[in-house]
């Protein structure tokens, strides 16, 4: 077609836009809205195929061929390749704008067409809302494959009086896509773009439509039996053993004292057992902090559930992308929110939902179970975008979905322009000037880093280095830039307590707290003091809590501790618990007497050495004796009567079975009648030489003896008293050490 071809075109679907009048029109039952949708892309400028002004994004970034001489205008569009986790195929685009280009568009919206970037493949499409007065559109575009290492390029004609609509809806949805909702309409249908029909029950009042939503619109339901629900009747979704994805995106009101149900597939519990069940949903406040759940099985025992990561608390007032995966294929059960796998799954039992074929429910808002009170399991909260699948959606497809609806203006690039993303390493935000989403080429944008309380700026990387902040880039490709916050704040010890805080001797006290950080906690410690002054410290990372018997009377202290990945520390107050004693009247044990070795011993055997002492009680009460190196390490206890010796053999409790020559020990003993205890001096004793073979003190010919006698054997080393210098081997070696002391008297 000739340029000046083009031009009249043009102006013949100008004036006939004039005379038509520039009317907003709704499409699946939309009303006339005079006002954008948020998050849309805005673009200022409009350009036409043969515009030949030299910033028209035509003259560079439009098609290199026109695909159809029966339309007249194109835009290009743009999807970055970052927000795509990986390669992708039949992948349904959501694509938002709002440009002054689209008024140009019939007021239908039936002239829309979107075309790969050679211009050879139609992509299906569902218009979901288009007002042409503002030129504003959102639609769903099948792309064919979707490019994870480079940005997939498809263009927007339009401006063809003539043509028939170009929609296909059902084509926009793989086949795998079993109930697409967009929750747009305007009264009691429930519209499905996979053209599944669905029989719908209501209770009066019903929802409430038309409600501003996370795409579009979306539909708010009361939390309560006549707030609104949809109760299909039909058994399209009466899976057995098979793989399945639910999601949708909620806006939970509040926490409350009944589940917030999402799906619902399974059997109404007016009947009688199994109840097989899928259901995505939030649990009351109660049960688990609120959180979000996947839940799977065929009995209220014979299930599995996934939970999120975080409660509930965190999860209300605010738009979160929830999305349920059955992967029995592969035994998992996960759930994702804001496209990020949580940590906790589960394997999937078997499962049949066909055992609910006699009133089975495919539910939204209500989880089908019978008659109960009126807020009973009812989501309170608006819902939109929901969609079931007859596979388990993948990781990287749930991701890309959050991330094309999350923000589409980051996803699309809808004309000429360039991205500019900011990523974020720790806590803060990134101003621009100025804020756009896509920025012509040459502009220049300023960037500060705000760091979040306990945190500080630290560097930029990316597209731009360094630490001065502001900083500022000039825009001449796609930007990608991390500003790196680091985190300053020590861990907040919140909710310390002892439970009970009086107790009797002998019994259970249990220390608990909670510790949060802005990265990562990464210890945690209880230290407790006793009534003596003693302390102990217990890590308690594993369920931020300890409990133990306590069974000394009197006043205990303790603190909680901690420090994060990024070695922040922090101390909580010092609290107390009370121990009260058993027997006020009773007398702890006398002090222990009679040690054996004496103390400061100086020449003690190194193979049979004994510990004893004489324990006694003035209320006659039977004795437990603890024996103990000075280092608090216990050797042994023994339970014995009022009044008696106790002794044991440090070869039964030592390895190896003797003890070093010439060494030093000190040990201590603590008697206990059960009530109370006493702690026994600290005493020691010296272990005999090494050359000294018979330990009398005299080292001489019996020395000389015991050595010959064994001469030339190999032994375990130091096991034998003629091995001298314990090296396993009765040798010259030993006959010279022996040599060089004898006569030596100790």
């Amino acid at each position: 077609m000739g340029k000046n071809n083009l031009i009249i075109k043009g102006l013949i679907v100008v004036i006939l836009i004039l005379l038509a009048g520039s009317r907003a029109i709704s499409l699946n039952n939309y009303i006339d809205r005079n006002f954008a949708f948020s998050d849309t892309i805005i673009r200022i400028k409009s350009y036409s195929e043969n515009d030949t002004s030299e910033d028209n994004p035509n003259q560079s970034f439009g098609p290199k061929s026109w695909w159809n001489d029966n339309w007249s205008f194109s835009e290009r569009i743009t999807i970055n390749h970052i927000k795509v986790i990986e390669d992708l195929t039949n992948f349904p685009v959501l694509v938002s704008v709002l440009s002054d280009d689209l008024i140009r568009a019939r007021s239908d919206g039936y002239d829309f067409v979107f075309v790969n970037g050679t211009n050879e493949t139609v992509y299906n499409h569902e218009i979901e809302f288009f007002n042409q007065s503002l030129g504003e559109l959102i639609a769903w575009v099948n792309v064919t494959y979707l490019s994870s290492d480079e940005d997939t390029i498809l263009y927007l004609y339009y401006g063809n009086s003539n043509c028939s609509n170009q929609e296909n809806v059902i084509g926009t949805w793989d086949s795998d896509f079993i109930g697409v909702f967009h929750m747009d309409q305007a009264n009691r249908s429930l519209i499905d773009s996979t053209n599944t029909e669905h029989a719908v029950d209501f209770e009066d009042p019903g929802p409430i439509y038309h409600q501003f939503g996370k795409v579009g619109y979306c539909v708010e339901l009361g939390g309560f039996r006549g707030g609104g629900y949809f109760l299909m009747t039909n058994d399209e979704y009466m899976f057995n053993n098979d793989d399945a994805t639910l999601e949708a995106w909620v806006n939970f009101d509040e926490n409350k004292d009944s589940d917030d149900t999402i799906i619902y597939l399974g059997r109404s519990s007016l009947y009688w057992p199994p109840w097989p069940r899928i259901t995505l949903r939030k649990l009351k406040h109660s049960e688990n902090n609120g959180k979000v759940i996947i839940q799977c099985g065929e009995s209220d025992s014979d299930n599995t559930i996934a939970f999120s990561d975080e409660s509930g608390f965190n999860l209300i007032e605010k738009w979160i992308y929830t999305v349920g995966v059955v992967d029995y294929s592969g035994d998992e059960l996960s759930l994702f929110i804001d496209g990020i796998k949580q940590i906790s799954s589960a394997s999937v039992l078997d499962y049949n939902l066909g055992l609910a074929s006699y009133n089975f429910k495919s539910a939204i808002g209500y989880d089908g179970m019978g008659q109960p009170p009126d807020d009973w399991n009812y989501l309170d909260g608006k819902i939109d975008e929901i969609r079931i699948s007859k596979i388990a959606r993948s990781p990287a497809w749930i991701e890309t979905s959050y991330n094309a609806m999350s923000h589409p203006s980051s996803f699309i690039i809808f004309g000429k322009g360039f991205f500019f993303t900011i990523n974020y390493d720790g806590g803060g935000i990134v101003v621009k000037d100025p804020d756009q989403s896509i920025y012509a080429n040459g502009t220049e944008v300023q960037l500060t880093a705000i760091p979040d309380s306990g945190w500080i700026f630290n560097h930029w990387s990316g597209n731009i280095s360094g630490f001065e902040n502001p900083t500022n880039i000039t825009v001449d490709s796609n930007i990608i830039i991390t500003a790196h916050f680091v985190d300053v704040a020590p861990p907040v010890i919140n909710n310390v307590s002892a439970s009970p805080s009086l107790i009797y001797q002998w019994d259970n006290v249990n220390i608990s707290c909670s510790v949060t950080d802005n990265m990562e906690v990464d210890n945690v410690w209880v230290t407790v003091i006793f009534p003596d002054n003693t302390t102990s410290s217990v890590n308690i990372n594993e369920g931020l809590y300890y409990n133990t018997t306590y069974n000394k009377a009197g006043i205990y202290e303790y603190y909680i501790s901690s420090d994060d990945i990024n070695g922040n520390s922090n101390v909580s107050p010092t609290y107390n618990f009370t121990v009260l004693h058993l027997n006020p009247s009773n007398q702890p044990p006398n002090l222990p007497i009679s040690e054996h070795p004496t103390n400061n011993s100086g020449y003690e055997s190194v193979y049979n050495e004994q510990l004893s002492v004489y324990a006694r009680d003035n209320d006659g009460d039977n004795l437990t004796i603890f024996f103990y190196w000075a280092n608090d390490t216990i050797i042994t206890e023994i339970n014995t009567t009022n009044g008696t010796f106790v002794s044991i053999n440090l070869t039964d409790f030592i390895n190896p079975i003797w003890l070093v020559h010439d060494t030093e020990y000190f040990w201590y003993v603590i008697i206990s009648d059960y009530y109370d205890e006493t702690i026994g001096p600290l005493w020691s004793f010296h272990t005999s030489n090494s050359w000294d073979i018979n330990e009398d003190g005299t080292v001489d010919y019996l020395d000389i003896s015991a050595l010959s006698s064994s001469y030339g054997d190999v032994v375990i080393p130091g096991s034998i008293g003629s091995d001298i210098n314990e090296d396993g081997s009765i040798d010259y070696l030993d006959a010279s050490s022996l040599s060089s002391h004898y006569g030596e008297n100790y």
